[in-house]
């Protein structure tokens, strides 16, 4: 019993971790290397001390101590990680966030160490004869890696979900806690008392929200099998904002519930690079609002620009989007005033954005590729095949728009799409690519925004025409040359922490 509490909660350990750290780190490549090999580290360093002390003390009781000690320490990982990671989180940045990493893990570094003493210890104990030392550790070492595979799953696709993140830790501390009682001797046993009244207490009283609470108005938070979500409030010029918060601080959908009353477009701008994508069709000469009918969201998020699209175009507008998150579109739907049933041509697909791009079935204005997870991106979301296939399923005069940074990947994804299309612009944050060369970018916009009636849409089309004129901002045309992201190599984030290397080294 004790070998396989060990290796559930060894494993459930590593991948609670992780969901723990998301908020604050990201879930990226480097993030899961990091954890994963942290993990190794200690186990092996708990390997060698758990067939040390076997060999000295070969005495269950104390095994089952050092288990119930691991379940104590287990259930403290989320109380003790806080306050580094809210440390992370008032000054993020590529250094601070390697630092918090590293001292966040250290929180696991006990638990893990005593959990790696259980399986030489445990074959120390089981073996009776050396003939059998194959047959019994071959025996130990299968149910550990069973219970490891149970660890895996059991915290992400259910535990983690129904309870939240401090909850699980508690959960596998009670398991260890619990099971140590069985074999402990009086001592053994008040460290597992102990254990399981912490445990239980942590599980009706958990340490509450992991974000500061000042962190503006939480209305929600929950835990998906993708994300950490947050949806907040935040005071605005027109009343409350409602916010989207997904892994990192950063906002990933914004809506005004005051649009529900005034019914006003005005109320639906973001003020942000949301409301820019619209103007992307208007990049050709003599555009009229009439003619931009349908729009793909790969990475629908909350909404933003799906609800000022159809603002803005019309109710009978043709609208899908790929949201990979189910929790998401049923928080845009309470929160974001995402109304998908009640417009005719309103679809949402909860579905990865490039097996939704594989699949398209029709042709559209503007599609938009807004999976830009500040500051990482797919890597299978922005190739040439990727390009390729979103191009297929452009209108005469369609645009595809990518959300991504002005940084080394910025670069890469703009040199991606000029392979692809003939001519590829940079604004704000966004790479537009347009199937025909369309002259000078900002000229068109003027002119257009001269013929467009809306008044908000007229003020987007301004916008992104004066983006010429900030260097900030700057609508430019894409023709460096650069390394193409491919479907078989696409290292986004090995470029996003190069970015992130030379803006160290320029300090």
């Amino acid at each position: 019993m004790l070998v396989v509490a060990a290796g559930v909660s060894s494993l459930g350990l590593e991948m609670t971790t992780l969901t723990l750290l998301a908020p604050y780190l990201g879930t990226t490549q480097v993030v899961w290397a990091t954890v994963i090999g942290f993990t190794l580290v200690c186990l092996a360093a708990g390997y060698v001390l758990g067939g040390r002390l076997a060999d000295r003390w070969n005495d269950g009781r104390l095994l089952s101590a050092l288990v119930a000690a691991a379940g104590l320490t287990t259930a403290l990982v989320p109380v003790l990680a806080r306050p580094v990671l809210f440390w992370v989180l008032a000054e993020p940045g590529f250094v601070r966030m390697g630092q918090g990493l590293i001292l966040s893990l250290l929180a696991t570094s006990v638990p893990l160490v005593l959990l790696g003493t259980v399986s030489p210890f445990a074959v120390k104990l089981a073996l009776r004869r050396i003939d059998d030392a194959g047959r019994t550790s071959g025996l130990l070492f299968a149910l550990s890696t069973l219970g490891s595979l149970l660890g895996t799953f059991l915290p992400v696709l259910i535990l983690t979900p129904l309870l939240g993140v401090s909850r699980t830790f508690a959960c596998l501390g009670l398991l260890l806690s619990a099971t140590a009682a069985l074999g402990a001797g009086p001592r053994g046993r008040a460290l597992c008392l102990a254990g399981v009244v912490l445990e239980l207490w942590l599980l009706t009283h958990p340490p509450g929200s992991l974000w500061p609470q000042d962190f503006r108005r939480t209305a929600s938070e929950v835990q998906s099998p993708y994300n950490a979500i947050r949806v907040a409030f935040a005071d605005g010029p027109r009343g409350p904002r409602a916010e989207l918060f997904l892994n990192e601080s950063g906002v990933h959908s914004t809506y005004h519930p005051r649009y529900e009353v005034t019914g006003d477009p005005r109320d639906l701008r973001t003020e942000g690079y949301w409301d820019l994508v619209l103007a992307a069709p208007f990049l050709y000469p003599e555009r009229r609002p009439e003619s931009v009918t349908s729009l793909a969201v790969v990475g629908m998020g909350a909404g933003s620009t799906a609800n000022l699209f159809l603002a803005l175009f019309g109710r009978d507008s043709v609208v899908d989007g790929a949201e990979l998150d189910g929790r998401i579109v049923e928080l845009s739907r309470e929160f974001f005033g995402v109304r998908d049933a009640a417009f005719p041509h309103f679809r949402i697909q909860v579905q990865d954005g490039r097996v939704f791009l594989n699949q398209l079935s029709r042709s559209y204005d503007i599609i938009m590729i807004d999976c830009f997870r500040i500051p990482y991106i797919p890597g299978h979301l922005v190739t040439r095949e990727a390009f390729e296939q979103a191009r297929r399923h452009l209108n005469p005069g369609g645009v595809l728009v990518v959300k991504c940074d002005r940084g080394v990947l910025g670069r890469q994804v703009a040199s991606t799409l000029r392979t692809v299309f003939p001519q590829v612009f940079l604004v704000n944050s966004l790479a537009v690519a347009v199937d025909r060369p369309v002259g000078d970018p900002a000229a068109n916009l003027r002119a257009n925004a001269e013929r467009v009636q809306d008044p908000v849409l007229r003020d987007i089309l301004l916008e992104a025409a004066d983006s010429s004129a900030d260097p900030g901002r700057l609508l430019q045309e894409w023709t460096a040359p650069g390394f193409v992201l491919t479907d078989d190599r696409s290292p986004t984030e090995a470029l996003v922490h190069l970015g992130g290397l030379r803006r160290l080294l320029k300090r």
